[in-house]
């Protein structure tokens, strides 16, 4: 099994424990990655619920306060809604939507921009440095923040969590958005048969439980450095990929250039 996929195996349930009632380790350093596998290797519970033990509500046993997200932020409000194609402008302002979100990050090979007198228009669904934007159609409840490098943008079909307020990391509160106990929260009353549409009052009510800053940082910590461990992987596995593929070319020829026989 890849290095990877034994960490994005064991990521959510570091963060589960995390909350609950122990520690995902003793001590505060980040360096280790794999937590002790006396309760890894028993994730996802027998009874198949990702989300672990809940009480009688059905709630996540959590050893921290909940607070909902809407008094975690300035406001919760949703991107603009209906046609904008004709809005479009290749100079334009950045204008993200649900292709552009994965788990904790922006994809912008295929950013679309739209005209400035649009996005001065379109007020509630401009995005600036420090906002979270999560995906309301199709991969529902995909959170991201937005970087300091995009000082201004314009979004659709995305859910808009403006300014997070101090209490709240928000590197920590993308990564419990992210995860299944997150996700379970926010789509709660999601819409659609096939396609689950996120309900802005749904996320607004969802519970985060929210450790003291310190412990926030000490997770996103963890968390971030199992990111940056997959992502090098990947990049491992490609450049070995390529090199295979050079090396057989350069031993054997191009077989696009050989003859048929």
């Amino acid at each position: 099994m890849q290095i990877s996929t034994i960490i994005l195996t064991f990521r959510w349930p570091i963060l589960a424990k995390s909350l609950r009632s122990e520690r995902a380790w003793s001590g505060s350093s980040t360096s280790g990655l794999i937590a002790p596998t006396s309760w890894c290797m028993k994730w996802p519970p027998a009874s198949g619920n990702p989300s672990g033990d809940r009480g009688a509500r059905g709630d996540v046993a959590m050893r921290f306060k909940q607070i909902t997200l809407e008094n975690l932020c300035e406001r919760v409000v949703v991107g603009h809604v209906g046609p904008s194609s004709k809005y479009r402008d290749p100079a334009g302002v950045p204008f993200l939507m649900g292709k552009n979100i994965g788990p904790g990050l922006l994809k912008l090979k295929r950013l679309e921009r739209v005209s400035r007198a649009f996005h001065e228009r379109e007020v509630k669904s401009q995005l600036h440095p420090g906002d979270i934007v999560v995906v309301r159609i199709g991969e529902s409840g995909q959170a991201a923040l937005i970087p300091e490098d995009i000082p201004e943008a314009n979004c659709s079909g995305l859910v808009i969590i403006k300014k997070p307020l101090e209490m709240v990391h928000p590197p920590y509160l993308i990564h419990y958005l992210n995860s299944p106990l997150g996700r379970a929260a926010s789509l709660r009353e999601a819409k659609g048969s096939t396609r689950s549409t996120l309900n802005t009052s749904s996320i607004s009510q969802a519970s985060i439980p929210l450790p003291p800053l310190g412990e926030q940082r000490r997770i996103a910590a963890i968390l971030d450095r199992a990111d940056q461990v997959v992502c090098f992987q990947r990049e491992a596995v490609s450049i070995q990929a390529t090199f295979s593929r050079c090396l057989f070319v350069d031993l054997f020829g191009d077989p696009r250039s050989m003859p048929r026989i």
